[in-house]
């Protein structure tokens, strides 16, 4: 007893032998009334309560166990029982057979229930056997002896009850257990034996036992005795009666024994493991409750199989006849390894080895020994560290001179970093390390591509370490100590995360010189750390990789004996020393010189940062507070009024056709329109084609159709063309824009008190306005939001459940017959304190009927309004008072619609309000508002407390309220604020307090007139007033290699400061000629070292004083004014333009320093130039025809040859040659100068023709190389072989040439007319990006690219086409202060400061410096001539202000003021007290006013900032601060009061700040997550430069839209590589040109060579990337998804397929598909077999005709495909009267297709009024065999089985299942068919229309069904184009070409094959062929 459990048994009946061996119990014990059988396989939890069952149920199943070892030829050596089990040992032993055993159980159970034996229990005790016996009771005895000190007694239940309680008082281990109320081994089972012993003397024959059966029930003494001897009804029965030796019978049992328990639970498992030696293995068979009892049967028989238990597993099954069939399956994978256990294998890495390759795999999960890379983190990627690299390198070399790396020293040279390479988020990294032995050289190559690479050496001997190289250590008092914490807080800042295992620096200096490392034996975090602490020492490097070590070498024994100990922390360390001029690193044994770092580009943040503005928001439009509206918006309102009413006007007599609905609409409002002229309606073209003026479009477009019959059907059919573009028009979604709508929804939030937000959108047509609300309300709502959509069929509310505190109508009401009974069901939908928010048209009626009367349903208006449909303001609010609905909010633009937000109005009774007065700052207010606070919760529901501020317009009573309200109790709180700081009382009435508490709203300000409240809306794009002029504006890149990242600055002041400049002169730039170094750099191809910046050198302009120069003015030119030296501007010749001017100084002044500087160009020099028509080509021909008339040039193409003969006609033409033509002109030269070659060669490109040009030179010759890529210091320089010299010149130095004496050369040029102006071609400024993209067109190359600049600086706009990028500048004469400044972020923003120029700061600190952390800075800003002073001043009080702008005017005015200086006393508001309030408030509110007063009177015309950093605790609030949120608010209105007054004010409500601050990472704080300083800085330099005085920037924690990554889609390749590259959405470049053209680098590389790898599944190379366009990428990426054949199952492909409703059911049987007008002849594309053109738009979507596709509808008739051709001509014959057109049949459209041309051909005698007919792959005989069986054996099939085949291969064409078949088959009528149909697409696709799914299901049965029963009568005559794959599907297409259409086509059957598949049509050579056919 005690191992049974319901269910046992079950799962083992799977196996044959375990089931035919309890249907040989069963048989049995059905004799006995007993079903065995149904009894496992049926058993309820109380089966095995009876003791009955429970012994049966145990002995069967042990036998069927027996039974299945036995047939494994598992043969016991001994058997043991323990009390009943001995019935099972009885079968084991073969002395009882299965019936005995089982009917054994069954008396044995049975007499024990009909003896009625009191009531007994049985307890497991913690003792001895003897002390057992010593302590039990009289009538309770000792019943199991189970171990050592485990033993069961049993007895009557109240006595071992007793027994139990007295052992656990004693502190004995006692448990009673469940023995089913049986005393068992009990005195009571005597009152049993007679009765059980004469039932078993009838069942059992007694047989002996044999010696492997070892007794329990019998003491070992007797065991010679008689009735142990035989198994028989006494042993039985004696084996009820006796105590159970289990413990005696275990000691049989020998050493390394496997057991076996055998029962259905292992309950012994235990016991046995306690008793037995350690050597026995036990094991078993059966587990309670295991989830799969067979896989645990096998698992431990496996496990004695690993033990030498010799068994056979095919026992179990029927024995196989060999040999097997054919198609029987293989074994093998069903068969896996148990991994469960880890051995230790040898790692091959640790081999001595021979070879030079070594493989190297990093295993980067959680258990492997390389795990802790991960933790190297930089610029938000995970990246395999450099020194990585170096120990890969180390360990190569240790393993080929067979020594452990960490015993060898090592010396690595010229090492050499090529690619970053990132970590992948799961797998393993792969590196191959490539090694020299001779000469050491390494490569390290990762996924085919180089890493890395150097030189290797043993070294002979330890490093040396010099005192020149390890700095003495200075003392400990003169600088302070940077901790770990400190370090890594300034790396974080700068771009490197590193986890815990690579903070491996423990301490430095504050300059970082001197530190010491953790050393935990892994070199490669010491080696990081090395290359770390360069970034420490290096503080103006922002990010940067490791790209290069000169040397480095490592001596591992003096190493170990550099490591010391701190007994303290435990942590071994060594010392550190950097040579920073030496560029030096020794740690411990390590030294590591000239370390390399390479800029890479800051990543963009990750975080979706939400910016806001804080601005009071009217409740209701009045005449003086209108909607700001655009003039823009305005004048296209206008516009598309006039068009409407014109065609209202046009069109008014037709309107009248009794076919078009809502004709009464129409007159009605045509009445009102007067007839506009819109033939001089001037509107641009590229205006329309923007997606917010698809109103204006289309309305354009439905004036322009032609007055015919059915013109009301194409209106239709034009609006549902641009339908989905109407959706984001200007018009029609400006009130329903977030600055308009967010306010309202926030109202609704904060004024409703539920927890969840129950939101009901009630749809119609489109429901853009609902998901609009959906999106906010998800983003800002505090709890949860739950929505609900539903159709206008609504009824009253049954349950309470069913209201809604939000209900959302769109532009719906007037679409109502009765507008009053709408609103009352939508009234019994809102609950109580709910809202209705409504959008309705109010203004230019005209202009929504028209989008309204034709696509909305009729009907009969039963109501009164003012005009058709429609209703006015004033009605409207009529309409609402009737309903009871107070309005809220009432927005119009008095354009078209009118915003309303509605409350139920609400009986509020004035008496039982409680009002508290906070009319001061001193917070006299506070005890009476938290006695009051606490009073009204006790009251009723309805009771509020009203707290009014109406006299101190400065009142921080918002941030107060809002906190409170999220405090307990909090919902009781309404605000009253007077933001004018005048009590209105006497103006409003004494009951405008009343007014307010009818209606219940939380937030009620009171400004200019007007009732609202401050709301947080989207900010405006706009500049502050002085910044929106455009003077003094540059272009700058932001990120070089970003084409489009160009963007207007304003120039740093202190460049154009001519005061500090003498000898430069300011000039107004009008032209700026582009140049080969200019592209270089803005192609990202020549690295700057900067992120971003200015270009362009070469400029003509204006001085001042009226001269017309022409200059140079290095990476400054591309600029409204630029400040340039004197002597490098000259004045223009009288005769030339600017544009001349532009184009000469650059190239001539480089051809003449390489020709005549460098190469020392005579008359008797011979010169071959490359490339002679490129500017600086032509520049050399003038220059060197000048001189010598030997001169040799080569050209890229025929054009330039052209260009040249025109240009130089001194030129012979046989001296020009076209370098494409091989190297032809190498022997061409030879020949002209009979041997001799040339003295010098010029060329840009000296690696494509080096050796053509070093044969050609002379002895002594020089090769003048303009290379544009190297560095200074790299451009090779000198003789080669002593046969030539090689030249280089860096091309973008041209201020290294001796400017002056060039100029003085040109200008003698100019003179004597040597020197021309080259030709050119002229971009404007806002085609900049092409000006670029043009110098490599061929007409670009051969010309000069000038850019026109504004010509008058007194322009009034920059061009919209390039952005205005605002940049801070702070002057160096001013001075800066910020309170506050010590702490985390002030410290942040006084090195941004000083990043932006700022020279004097003054930090103010009531506790000054207190870490190192400030004490480096501090110490960096002084390094640098920072004057950076810390300030004690008392600022609280007006003498510490004054005191403190002393301090800051004595180092310079001051022209910014930061306060950010807070206190925190956190608390309920319970808890509050005054102390606490005025400690937060004097921090925040008196310092702010002291500040205020203070730079009014000291510094108001230098003050350029005053900003104040607020909380988003003042805007959204926030539990406990309710002190803080008033002092923030307060602050919030003093910069509002600045603002108003023309002074600068800013306040910013900041979330919580991540990296540094009182909040930590993880906190969230009003609703945000923690924002990176990084974009907090980013975030201010743009908030400095908006108008507006209260901001907000915070990381909300729920964003509003996730991406598609995040809702586990892939993302598009195109958008994806341009993240990576930095390069954002909308602003794509040229598809065709290089990724390494747009700004990409190391870094990049790498992680675009990851998302291939990783996302995209491409193999690509790190060099074939560089290459690589957007275009390939995309090619690539479309070849390999259509040759995929993915797995699919029916499961996955369902949640993958997504059924739109245009997929099931067309609407209109002509749809438009485009909007290309042109003289091509219209294509339309018939349907498919589901009657829709969804699926199969696509493939006419490139042609440039008029596209249209043929639908199948309800109106259409389908008594055949004669009938259905015939409507759809009808249909054309209206659209388009007496014109051609083509027709394209796709799949089943074939057979349309083909018979509407046959219809034709009858009615048109002329055949070039009929168009083409092109088939794709279809045909009559192919169409039924492209869909299988299904359609080509229907006629053989019966009805029956025609329905399913048709039917499952519908379904199967939507969602690709099959399995629906078996169910259709059970389905005996076709309508049940078509509803298992419906139910199982809606099962899989939720959100489709059961009604869509049945027509659509109807539909294609019946087609198909149709195309069964074809018969053709007649041939097509004409000529039928018939479009096939390549590669058929189906062999009959193979063997016949023409698909056999030739029986069909009397005229020609044109074949045009191309490479597609049935199954994938949409591919572009598809589409391409496709449209070469039809616009032929």
């Amino acid at each position: 007893m005690g191992s049974q459990w319901p269910g046992m048994g079950r799962a083992m009946m799977r196996f044959e032998v375990f089931r035919r061996s309890i249907e040989r119990c069963d048989t049995v014990l059905q004799k006995h009334g007993l079903h065995l059988q149904k009894m496992i396989m049926e058993g309820e939890e109380n089966t095995y309560e009876s003791v009955l069952h429970s012994f049966v149920g145990l002995a069967s199943i042990q036998v069927a166990l027996t039974d299945m070892l036995l047939c494994m030829d598992i043969k016991p050596d001994g058997i043991l029982g323990h009390s009943v089990g001995e019935l099972g040992c009885g079968y084991a032993d073969g002395s009882m057979t299965a019936e005995e055993t089982v009917l054994a159980a069954y008396w044995r159970g049975r007499c024990v229930e009909e003896a009625k034996l009191p009531p007994g229990g049985m307890a497991a005790v913690g003792l001895t056997w003897k002390e057992a016996t010593d302590q039990c009771p009289e009538d309770v005895v000792p019943a199991c002896h189970n171990s050592t000190n485990t033993v069961t007694v049993s007895g009557p239940v109240d006595a071992v009850s007793t027994f139990v309680t007295k052992l656990k008082d004693r502190g004995v281990f006692a448990r009673q257990v469940n023995s089913a109320g049986v005393a068992f081994h009990s005195k009571d089972m005597l009152k049993v034996a007679p009765l059980l012993k004469s039932h078993l003397s009838e069942v059992i024959k007694p047989k002996q036992r044999s010696s492997k059966w070892v007794s329990s029930s019998v003491p070992e003494s007797e065991w010679d005795s008689e009735k142990a001897k035989w198994s028989s009804a006494d042993y039985v029965v004696n084996n009820l009666v006796s105590p159970v030796l289990f413990q005696e019978a275990l000691q049989h049992i020998p050493e390394n024994a496997c057991v076996i328990e055998i029962a259905p639970h292992c309950l012994l498992q235990a016991v046995i493991k306690r008793s037995l030696p350690k050597t026995c293995s036990i094991f078993g068979v059966m587990k309670k409750q295991h989830e799969n009892n067979q896989e645990f049967f096998y698992s431990n028989l496996g496990k004695c199989y690993l033990e030498g238990v010799r068994l056979n597993p095919l026992g179990l099954f029927p024995a196989i006849q060999l040999p097997v069939p054919r198609g029987t399956p293989m074994i093998s994978p069903v068969i896996g390894w148990d991994h469960s256990q880890t051995w230790a294998v040898a790692d091959p890495e640790n081999f001595i080895t021979e070879g030079l390759a070594c493989l190297y795999e990093i295993d980067l999960s959680p258990e492997s020994k390389y795990h802790f890379i991960i933790d190297h983190r930089v610029n938000g990627l995970d990246l395999f560290p450099a020194s990585g690299y170096l120990t890969l390198a180390w360990r190569a070399l240790a393993r080929v001179w067979g020594q452990l790396y960490t015993r060898m020293p090592v010396s690595f040279s010229n090492v050499v970093f090529h690619r970053a390479t990132i970590l992948p988020k799961s797998g393993k990294l792969t590196f191959r390390v490539n090694l020299t032995k001779v000469t050491g050289c390494f490569e390290i190559s990762q996924d085919n591509g180089l890493v890395a690479s150097g030189v290797i050496s043993p070294a002979k001997i330890g490093p040396k370490h010099d005192s020149e190289d390890v700095p003495v250590p200075q003392s400990p008092n003169l600088e302070q100590e940077l901790t770990t914490d400190d370090i890594y807080k300034e790396l974080r800042l700068r771009g490197y995360d590193f986890g815990p295992k690579f903070r491996s620096i423990v301490k430095t200096r504050c300059r970082g010189e001197q530190g010491d490392l953790l050393w935990t034996n892994n070199w490669v975090l010491l080696l990081d750390a090395m290359i770390q602490i360069h970034l420490i020492v290096k503080p103006d490097i922002r990010s940067a990789l490791p790209t290069g070590i000169r040397r480095l070498t490592i001596d591992p024994v003096f190493h170990n004996s550099s490591v010391q100990l701190d007994h303290i922390t435990g942590k071994r360390t060594v010392k550190v020393f950097v040579n920073k001029y030496g560029d030096t690193t020794t740690a411990g044994g390590a030294i590591m010189e000239g370390v390399t770092l390479t800029k890479v580009n800051l990543r963009p943040h990750d975080q979706t940062v939400a910016l806001g503005e804080m601005t009071f928001v009217p409740y209701r439009d009045t005449a003086g507070q209108k909607m700001s509206t655009f003039p823009s918006l305005v004048k296209y309102t206008e516009q598309c009024s006039h068009v409407a009413a014109a065609i209202l006007n046009k069109f008014e007599s037709h309107l009248g056709e009794s076919s078009i609905p809502n004709k009464e609409l129409f007159e009605a409002v045509a009445k009102t329109c007067k007839a506009d002229d819109i033939s001089n309606l001037k509107i641009k073209s590229q205006q329309l084609d923007q997606v917010d003026w698809s109103l204006l479009r289309t309305l354009m477009k439905i004036s322009s159709m032609r007055l015919t019959r059915g013109l009301a059907d194409n209106i239709v059919s034009v609006l549902e063309a641009f339908g989905s573009d109407m959706e984001r028009d200007q018009l029609l979604n400006h009130m329903t824009n977030k600055v308009v709508l967010n306010p309202c929804l926030d109202i609704v939030s904060e004024n409703v008190l539920s927890r969840t937000l129950h939101v009901l959108e009630v749809k119609d047509l489109g429901n853009i306005f609902g998901d609009k609300v959906r999106g906010h309300l998800q983003q800002t709502q505090r709890g949860a939001v739950s929505f609900q959509q539903v159709d206008w069929k609504l009824e009253g509310p049954s349950k309470s459940e069913d209201l809604f505190q939000l209900v959302v109508l769109d532009d719906f009401l007037h679409g109502q017959p009765d507008i009053m009974e709408s609103l009352r069901k939508v009234s019994a939908l809102v609950a109580a304190d709910g809202f209705l928010i409504l959008l309705e048209v109010t203004h230019n009626f005209h202009i929504q009927a028209m989008l309204d009367g034709l696509m909305k349903p009729s009907f009969n208006v039963k109501d009164e309004r003012t005009l058709g449909w429609y209703c006015s303001p004033s009605r409207w609010q009529e309409l609402f008072r009737l309903a009871d609905f107070e309005i809220v909010v009432e927005r119009t633009d008095d354009l078209l619609y009118t915003l309303y937000l509605l409350k139920k109005k609400t009986e509020a009774d004035p008496k039982r309000q409680t009002v508290v007065h906070i009319d001061d700052l001193n917070f006299s207010w506070l005890d009476d508002l938290k006695a009051k606070f606490k009073d009204v919760q006790t009251r009723p529901k309805g009771d509020n407390l009203w707290v009014v501020a109406s006299k101190e317009k400065r009142s921080g009573i918002q941030g107060l309220v809002r906190c409170l309200r999220r405090e307990p109790g909090g919902e009781r709180m309404r605000c009253v604020f007077h933001a004018d700081g005048v009590d209105m009382g006497s103006k409003l009435g004494p009951a405008y307090l009343e007014d307010l508490m009818e209606k219940d709203l939380v937030m009620n300000v009171y400004k200019e007139g007007v009732w609202g409240s401050y709301r947080q809306v989207p900010p405006k794009s706009e500049m502050k007033t002085e910044e929106k002029g455009n003077k003094n504006m540059e272009v700058r890149m932001k990120k070089y290699g970003d084409m489009s990242s160009f963007c207007w600055s304003c120039v740093e002041p202190s460049k154009l400061d001519v005061t500090t400049h003498r000898s430069k002169v300011l000039c107004d730039v009008v032209c700026v000629a582009l140049n080969t170094a200019d592209r270089m750099i803005a192609t990202g191809k020549l690295v700057t070292g900067e992120a971003g910046g200015t270009l362009c050198t070469e400029f003509s302009g204006i001085t001042h004083d009226g001269r017309r120069v022409m200059g140079l003015a290095p990476k400054q030119a591309l600029s409204k004014v630029v400040l340039v030296d004197k002597g490098q501007i000259w004045d223009i010749p009288e005769t030339w333009s600017y544009k001349e001017a532009a184009s000469v100084l650059w190239a001539y002044g480089l051809a003449i320093y390489a020709l005549k500087v460098r190469g020392n160009l005579t008359k008797n020099s011979t010169v071959l130039i490359h490339d002679g028509a490129s500017d600086i080509g032509q520049a050399a021909l003038a220059i060197a025809l000048g001189c010598t008339t030997n001169v040799y040039v080569t050209v890229k193409m025929q054009s330039h040859k052209d260009i040249l003969n025109q240009r130089f006609p001194k030129l012979s033409e046989d001296r020009i040659y076209l370098s494409q033509q091989s190297n032809n002109y190498e022997a061409d030269i030879l020949r002209a100068t009979k041997g001799k070659g040339v003295s010098m060669v010029l060329t840009s490109q000296m690696a494509d023709n080096l050796q053509s040009d070093v044969r050609l030179l002379q002895h002594g010759g020089k090769l003048l190389d303009l290379n544009t890529y190297l560095p200074s210091d790299r451009i090779p320089q000198g003789t080669f072989q002593g046969s030539y010299e090689l030249q280089g010149i860096r091309i973008d130095s041209v201020m290294d040439m001796d400017m002056p004496s060039v100029a003085e050369i040109i200008l003698q040029g100019i003179r004597n007319n040597t020197i021309k102006p080259l030709p050119f071609t002229t971009y404007p400024i806002h085609k900049l990006k092409e000006a670029f993209d043009a110098m490599t067109t061929e007409k670009g190359s051969a010309s000069k690219i000038l850019v026109e600049m504004v010509p008058s600086t007194s322009s009034k706009t920059l061009s919209g086409d390039i952005p205005v990028s605002l940049q801070c500048f702070c002057p160096a004469n001013k001075s800066y202060i910020i309170t506050g400044g010590l702490g985390g972020f002030g410290i942040e923003l006084a090195q941004w400061l000083i990043d932006q120029g700022a020279k004097h700061i003054i930090l103010v600190s009531r506790s000054g410096v207190k870490n190192s952390y400030q004490a480096r800075k501090l110490l960096l800003w002084k390094d640098e001539g920072v004057t950076v002073r810390i300030s004690n001043d008392d600022i609280k009080t007006p003498a510490g202000t004054k005191d403190l702008f002393d301090k800051a005017r004595s180092l310079g005015e001051v022209a910014g003021v930061f306060h950010l200086a807070m206190v925190l006393k956190d608390g309920l508001f319970e808890n509050q007290s005054m102390e606490n309030y005025k400690a937060v408030c004097e921090a925040k509110i008196d310092v702010v006013l002291n500040l205020d007063l203070e730079t009014r009177t000291r510094c108001k015309e230098s003050l350029e900032w005053f900003v104040v950093f607020s909380s988003v605790s003042s805007g959204f609030g926030n539990a406990g601060q309710t002190n803080y949120g008033f002092a923030n608010a307060v602050m919030e209105r003093v910069c509002e009061e600045r603002s108003a007054q023309g002074l600068p004010g800013l306040a910013i409500q900041w979330g919580a700040i991540g990296d540094v601050g009182v909040a930590s990472d993880k906190t969230v704080v009003g609703g945000t997550l923690p924002q990176r300083l990084v974009s907090c800085l980013e975030v201010l330099e743009a908030l400095l430069h908006q108008p507006h005085p209260v901001v907000s920037s915070y990381v909300p924690a729920q964003t509003e839209d996730l991406g598609p990554q995040a809702k586990g889609q892939k993302q598009d390749i195109t958008t994806s590589v341009l993240q990576i590259i930095g390069i954002q959405p909308g602003n794509t470049p040229s598809l065709d040109k290089p990724l390494v053209e747009i700004g990409l680098d190391s870094l990049m590389l790498a992680e675009i060579k990851q998302l291939l790898d990783h996302e995209f599944d491409l193999s690509i190379s790190v060099d074939e990337i560089r290459s690589l366009t957007i275009r390939q990428l995309r090619m690539m990426l479309k070849e390999d998804l259509d040759n995929s054949v993915p797995d699919v199952t029916v499961e996955n492909l369902s949640s993958k397929v997504s059924i739109t409703k245009d997929d099931l059911v067309a609407r209109k049987t002509i749809k438009r598909l485009n909007d290309v007008a042109n003289d091509r002849p219209a294509v339309f594309i018939v349907h498919s077999l589901g009657g829709t053109i969804s699926k199969i738009a696509d493939l006419v979507s490139s042609v440039a005709a008029p596209l249209y596709g043929i639908q199948l509808t309800t109106d259409v008739p389908t008594h055949s495909i004669h009938t259905i051709a015939a409507h759809y001509l009808q249909e054309i014959d209206t659209l388009i009267p007496d014109q051609p057109y083509h027709l394209v049949g796709v799949e089943f459209g074939c057979l349309v297709a083909m018979e509407m041309r046959q219809q034709l051909e009858k009615f048109h005698v002329d055949s070039k009024k009929i168009g083409k007919l092109v088939l794709v792959d279809g045909s009559p005989v192919v169409i039924p065999q492209l869909y299988g069986d299904e359609l080509k054996a229907l006629q053989k099939l019966s009805w029956h089985e025609q329905d399913n085949n048709i039917l499952v291969s519908f379904v199967e064409s939507l969602t690709g299942e099959t399995t629906i078949r078996k169910t259709l088959e059970e389905k005996n009528s076709f309508d049940s068919k078509v509803q298992e149909v419906t139910s199982n697409l809606i099962s899989l696709q939720p959100q489709l229309n059961t009604e869509d799914i049945a027509m659509a299901t109807r539909i294609y049965h019946m087609l198909s069904s149709l195309a069964v029963t074809l018969m053709w009568r007649s041939n097509i005559k004409g000529d039928v184009t018939l479009l096939r794959p390549l590669q058929p599907s189906l062999s009959y297409c193979v063997q016949h070409q023409d698909y056999g259409l030739k029986e069909y086509v009397d005229g020609a059957v044109n074949i045009v094959n191309c490479q597609f598949t049935h199954k994938n049509l949409a591919k572009e050579s598809f589409k391409k062929a496709l449209e070469e056919i039809l616009v032929a």
